[in-house]
């Protein structure tokens, strides 16, 4: 027999102004007590799906415990993406840990120990931004992204970055689909001259024409990721030309296995891919780190630095960033553990 639990978190963020994220935890256990956990975090702003819309999903599908793993891959089928993200990466995090190997060993073995990392410099004033990526720096971070905002804060804070850094700083902004395909050119083309190692997502999801015009007409290495949910798509955007990079989220992928298919597509059509998590804790950021760490190649630094952005966490072990790399936890599973204080500190909706 295996039992669910589904956990809603609440977890604040370091700049308080910015609030708090909402994320959901699953935890697995079996009848000998090997527990699996996995995590979705919830981006409403993306893709309209709320935190308690992916707790209910799970508990709906999970409420009764269930025979063994046979009877997880018609539930799989029937999540969205986000709760079939946590359920996935639970169940991967399970047979790991009872068969004593890392996740990543379950996906061909890790091909590097280490993962290099960018940092999500904030919106915040330009000073405290700049503080921020000083920060990264010191601890060996040499990528730094940002998130679009309007046409002159960008481009004040990537040409405050680039003078702060040089051209020793790899510069990215993601424009999360807000563009116009013809404000994508003119912005691309202004930022030009602070050299950008790519853009992301830059039009509206699902405008692959519009996209691949950004990408002739800039010149400028695109990167595909509200785009890139399935293998599928993943072949849609080669053949559109629209962009040259996948970035993989666990959350969009719908789990592991559903990115194992996205890196699988990604290497057959010849785009680089770079892994991502969202706001997760480091549940959700070991996941991806496990991934990316079996990855054939990656395309540069990896966005899991994000728990940088939060004030407090929901395990004992938080994956270590050190000479700007990110380390592939020791022990068996996602090797990370559950902090049982701090899941009852940062629990919001209780559990099923």
């Amino acid at each position: 027999m295996i039992r669910a639990e589904v956990f809603t978190l609440r977890v604040p963020l370091r700049d308080a102004r910015a609030g708090a994220v909402q994320t959901v935890l699953l935890r697995l256990t079996a009848a000998d007590g090997t527990v699996g956990l996995g995590e979705s975090a919830a981006a409403p702003s993306i893709d309209g799906i709320e935190a308690d819309t992916i707790a209910g999903e799970l508990r709906d599908h999970l409420l009764s415990p269930l025979d063994s793993e046979k009877a997880f891959p018609p539930l799989l089928r029937a999540l969205s993406p986000p709760a079939r993200c946590a359920l996935d990466t639970a169940l991967h995090d399970l047979r790991a840990r009872r068969r004593g190997v890392r996740v990543a060993d379950l996906l061909g073995g890790p091909r590097r120990a280490s993962v290099p990392v960018n940092a999500l410099v904030p919106r915040v004033p330009i000073a405290e931004a700049i503080a921020w990526a000083r920060d990264a720096w010191r601890r060996g971070i040499r990528t730094f992204k940002i998130k679009s905002s309007d046409r002159d804060a960008d481009a004040a804070l990537l040409g405050a970055l680039r003078g702060a850094f040089g051209l020793g700083a790899l510069l990215r902004i993601d424009a999360n689909g807000s563009w116009t395909v013809e404000e994508a050119i003119a912005r691309i083309r202004a930022l030009a001259p602070l050299d950008l190692e790519y853009v992301e997502e830059p039009v509206k999801p699902g405008d692959l024409t519009g996209m691949a015009r950004v990408a002739r007409e800039t010149g400028v290495r695109l990167a595909a990721d509200e785009d890139a949910r399935d293998a599928e798509a993943v072949r849609l955007i080669a053949a559109s030309g629209a962009a040259r990079i996948i970035v993989v989220k666990l959350a969009v992928a719908g789990g592991i296995a559903g990115a194992m298919e996205i890196l699988q597509a990604s290497e057959a059509a010849g785009l680089g891919v770079v892994i991502t998590s969202r706001m997760d804790t480091s549940i959700g950021i070991a996941a991806a780190l496990h991934l990316a760490a079996s990855a054939k190649s990656l395309a540069g630094a990896c966005g899991l630095a994000t728990r940088d952005h939060l004030a407090d966490d929901v395990t004992a072990n938080p994956p270590r960033v050190e000479d700007g790399k990110m380390t592939l936890p020791e022990g068996p599973g996602l090797g990370v553990r559950l902090d049982p204080e701090a899941l009852d500190r940062l629990q919001e909706g209780g559990e099923a």
